[in-house]
């Protein structure tokens, strides 16, 4: 399978730091607030977050019960000390939806959803965004959040390590699912015989799939 580098990218040599490895880097987030609303073939109604570079915040009692909910024995994998996190109640609402129906995927293998959840939780709620999610590309909403701004997300490089990105797809590759094999859902079509990193994280990340509010591009094993 050939795909532009635009989307997937990865390098031999040294490498950016496991999600696990942001405890002495300083909290912070870029993605804030609702800037506006994208269709997606599984959302109507799919949330954008304006781009805005702030600190990581205290989230209320019951967003950190959802966050909970959500990411439950993976939040040792991303909290450091605190309950400071860069996502709020809609985010963690949305966090849920989307991890219930990825348990219907790959809930069969703990080990498979699990790695799931981290990157997932990772993605949306980590205190260290800023590390390693950049933002690429925006767009003037038409709604503008009146405390984040007018400055719809549009594109953001997302930066994973190798063993981060081999892991999470090589811990799915048997799942089964009805006649076939679960991963084939995020792999375009490509069972466990086929489907590598590339591929899965390719699809996972584009707008076109439904997954994801505005395009993700993983680069894997790139330094920012």
């Amino acid at each position: 399978i050939q795909m532009s580098s635009s989307r997937t990218e990865m390098a031999s040599g040294k490498k950016s730091p496991r999600f696990t490895d942001f405890g002495k880097m300083s909290p912070g987030c870029n993605q804030r607030g609702k800037c506006g609303e994208r269709r997606t073939a599984l959302k109507p109604d799919f949330p954008v977050p304006c781009f805005s570079e702030t600190p990581a915040f205290l989230v209320e009692d019951e967003t950190y019960a959802k966050i909970e909910e959500a990411c439950g024995d993976v939040l040792d994998e991303f909290i450091v000390g605190e309950r400071e996190f860069c996502c709020d109640k809609a985010k963690a609402d949305l966090l849920v939806d989307q991890l219930t129906a990825a348990s219907l995927l790959f809930g069969r293998c703990k080990a498979c959803y699990r790695n799931f959840r981290i990157m997932a939780c990772h993605q949306v709620c980590s205190s260290r965004q800023i590390h390693f999610i950049k933002i690429t590309n925006t767009t003037l909403s038409e709604t503008p959040d009146p405390e984040f701004g007018d400055q719809m997300v549009v594109n953001a490089h997302v930066f994973l390590t190798e063993d981060m990105a081999v892991g999470v797809v090589e811990s799915c590759l048997n799942v089964p699912f009805f006649n076939t094999d679960a991963i084939s859902n995020l792999c375009s079509g490509n069972g466990a015989e086929t489907c590598d990193y590339l591929c899965y994280f390719w699809n996972f990340g584009d707008i076109d799939a439904g997954n994801v509010p505005f395009n993700f591009d993983y680069k894997v094993g790139l330094l920012w």
